[in-house]
């Protein structure tokens, strides 16, 4: 009988030891699709179950129905919850007492936030996950809106405690305000006349004129903000837990466009807010053309920190990540890397086709005639570097024209020497830190590199009593090159590039900048 027993019970202990070892080893196959360090995945170990929030009133993004979390972001962050094997716990409540919740402790993952002071402050912000225009919604017989004048004089109805409030008391005067508890007395406040109109996310009022059966009110316009039309949606983690911030992040960046395009299709009715009022408008000839073309290739060189590199474990990293994450979610296509040994060789891939396209500075020589290339996207201030005591930067590069200044060599600053200063020729070093250092040795003046690069620099430019100077030329452009023959893909990304809010690309550079000089 014990001897039947102990049987038994080996059996049921080998058969649990196996169950919880193929769930560990499901999660440790999870963890390392997305590259997390062993710290972070010591993390997960340790916590497998995380508490989010659940504001019941904002469809179709973030609601309850019949008290059961749904949305797009609820299934999105089920998506993050797989690849990273951890179980969620969802917290309901009103945008005010989630905000609350969270800063106190309570709520580890906050999903779809903005970036307002109120939530800044207790949380660290992912990149974006979610894209939508503000909207009016009024009824069909009000006025065409075109610009915020046009609504002087009227009322509007919000939410009390929201963020948009206080975007209409930058307009002093100019509206008469009603809040309320929630945004669906708020829309019926508009469809009884009691409010001339409200503002909130397209796909909400969308979702909400369909699900209520409003055939009085229409959406239009946009409500224009600091960035532009385009408003994001982040994921917010505790500013003590920096940890679960990078591990969140890595799982957003791991969700495919093709998961994304079906939760779109799924919530919105397609890929886009709307194909009407959508920033990014694609003929269906270029939509045939994504459709045909499944992914796109780009090169990206190895050393260029922290404006594009590759990291320890070998992934794209840096500014150039960050734009193509906006290009990635803009299009829901799939982007295939292909590393490279250096940025001269990036473009030499690009020009024997080996990929469609790369980030690069402003065209120089041949390749302004062999490549198509966008419009500036973003720029990066060239700064210069100098010894404590020297002079500041007040005129510009006309001040130092008799000093020893140097530049990394293949540099994009020796194009703008070229132009503006022909007879003038930089010194050309190997490495910042063999620029830096023949300062110290006061065998140079000076030193000119982008303002993101030198950020990485300054513990050392303090070490060896150096110092940032100031800005010395215009700043120089950022573009995506793209092969000669293929113009369909040159159109394609210059409309993507060109929604992304200015709001957007100003956190960007922030975000790999550590310094900033006026």
């Amino acid at each position: 009988m014990l001897s039947h027993i102990s049987r038994n019970y080996k059996i049921r202990f080998t058969a649990v030891f196996v169950f919880i070892s193929l769930f560990l080893f499901s999660a440790l196959v999870a963890a390392e699709d997305i590259q997390l360090t062993a710290e972070e995945r010591d993390y997960l170990r340790k916590h497998s179950v995380f508490t989010t929030s659940n504001q019941i009133d904002w469809p179709p993004y973030d609601f309850s129905l019949r008290s059961k979390p749904v949305g797009y972001s609820i299934d999105y962050m089920e998506i993050v919850a797989g690849k990273l094997s951890i179980k969620l716990e969802h917290i309901s409540g009103t945008w005010d007492e989630l905000i609350e919740r969270f800063c106190n402790g309570e709520i580890q993952i906050f999903h779809s936030i903005d970036r307002s002071e109120k939530i800044r402050k207790c949380a660290n912000i992912s990149t974006r996950f979610a894209t939508d225009t503000v909207q009016y919604l009024t009824r069909k017989e009000f006025r065409n809106i075109n610009r915020v004048e046009d609504v002087y004089g009227t009322t509007v109805s919000s939410v009390k405690g929201w963020e948009q409030n206080e975007s209409y008391k930058k307009h002093p005067g100019q509206f008469k305000l009603l809040e309320y508890d929630t945004f669906d007395q708020a829309v019926e406040a508009v469809n009884l006349g009691v409010a001339d109109f409200t503002v909130n996310y397209g796909n909400s009022l969308r979702y909400l004129i369909l699900k209520n059966g409003y055939v009085n009110l229409k959406v239009q316009g946009f409500w224009k903000q600091e960035g532009g039309v385009q408003t994001d949606i982040f994921i917010g983690t505790p500013k003590s837990d920096p940890i679960l911030a990078g591990i969140i992040q890595k799982a957003i960046n791991a969700v495919s466009p093709q998961k994304t395009q079906k939760l779109q299709t799924k919530w919105f009715g397609g890929a886009s807010a709307n194909a009407e009022s959508s920033p990014l408008r694609l003929t269906q000839s270029e939509k045939q053309f994504l459709n045909a073309k499944q992914n796109i290739t780009y090169c990206v060189s190895p050393n260029w920190k922290p404006i594009e590199y590759l990291d320890d474990e070998g992934q794209h990293a840096g500014m150039t990540r960050d734009y193509l994450d906006f290009l990635r979610t803009n299009l829901a296509i799939d982007f295939k890397v292909i590393k490279t040994a250096s940025r001269e060789e990036k473009t030499q891939f690009l020009q024997e086709k080996r990929c469609d396209m790369a980030f690069v500075t402003t065209p120089m020589g041949a390749n302004k005639t062999s490549l198509l290339h966008t419009t500036p996207y973003t720029s990066l201030p060239s700064v210069m570097v100098n010894k404590l005591g020297s002079s500041f930067v007040t005129k510009g590069m006309s001040e130092f024209l008799d000093k020893k200044i140097a530049v990394l060599k293949g540099s994009a600053l020796i194009e703008s020497f070229k132009k503006k200063y022909p007879n003038f020729s930089p010194v050309e070093v190997q490495t910042i830190d063999d620029g830096l250092k023949r300062i110290e040795e006061g065998e140079l003046y000076g030193f000119i590199e982008y303002l993101p690069r030198l950020s990485l620099y300054m513990e050392n430019i303090a070490d060896r009593n150096l110092k940032i100077a100031g800005r010395i030329f215009e700043p120089v452009d950022m573009r995506v090159a793209i092969q000669k023959d293929q113009k369909t893909l040159h159109l394609i990304l210059q409309k993507s590039l060109d929604v992304i809010s200015s709001d957007e690309k100003d956190r960007v550079l922030q975000k790999w900048s550590a310094i900033t000089v006026e």
